[in-house]
């Protein structure tokens, strides 16, 4: 699970890097602030190898970017929405994660596991490592999932620098971006931008603040 904070840490380096370099048509247009809610549920779960489960929740990182008259950008994550949107993952995560030690358990432990009530298979395992199912999986989120272990690596998203629109593109460091703006609503697309990471998909929604 400590793949996680290090996925996070890749993920802001990456748009410190990336994001940053997108632009719209019409320079005004994209003035003041815009959200983008990158979802990574999806990836963290094949991270961890549970692709294949059930699992609906969602993990938002709330990334605001501004692009000011003058020609800057900032860059940030909302702190605060990011807190709560991550620790109701949480809770989400640790429901899937029980069902995959308890059926794992019953797939160890073949016929007899099948005949055995998750009372009986806690107990079970509890003889064997000295807690619970549930326990355990307590100790090993609060080690390695708990906000404070992820907060750290937000700063590398919190950026600033120049920005300079030429129709629909902008030009930054080689890297080619699209806008389209309809109303509130900014798409980005990013495909002349060479290695982006698997969690990074476009084109992507950006809503103004």
């Amino acid at each position: 699970m400590k793949k996680i904070a290090a996925l996070l840490l890749a993920l802001f380096t990456v748009l410190s890097l990336t994001l940053v370099g997108c632009g719209s048509k019409d320079e005004e247009e994209i003035l003041g602030k815009w959200q983008w809610d990158m979802d990574l549920a999806d990836y963290i779960m094949k991270l961890v190898g549970m692709d294949e489960t059930d699992n609906d929740s969602k993990l938002n990182i709330p990334i605001i970017l501004e692009f000011k008259s003058d020609g800057n950008y900032e860059m940030s994550v909302d702190e605060a929405q990011f807190e709560t949107n991550y620790n109701n993952f949480l809770g989400s995560f640790k429901a899937v994660m029980i069902d995959f030690m308890y059926d794992s358990m019953i797939e160890a432990l073949g016929e007899e596991g099948k005949g055995m009530s998750r009372e009986e298979l806690s107990e079970a395992y509890k003889e064997e490592a000295g807690v619970t199912i549930e326990d355990y999986i307590d100790n090993v989120m609060e080690e390695n999932m708990n906000f404070d272990v992820v907060k750290d690596s937000m700063k590398d998203a919190n950026t600033t620098g120049k920005y300079k629109v030429d129709g629909n593109i902008i030009d930054l460091d080689s890297d080619r971006c699209t806008f389209e703006i309809n109303g509130d609503k900014m798409t980005l697309d990013t495909e002349d931008v060479d290695d982006l990471p698997e969690f990074m998909t476009f084109p992507a929604t950006l809503i103004r603040k």
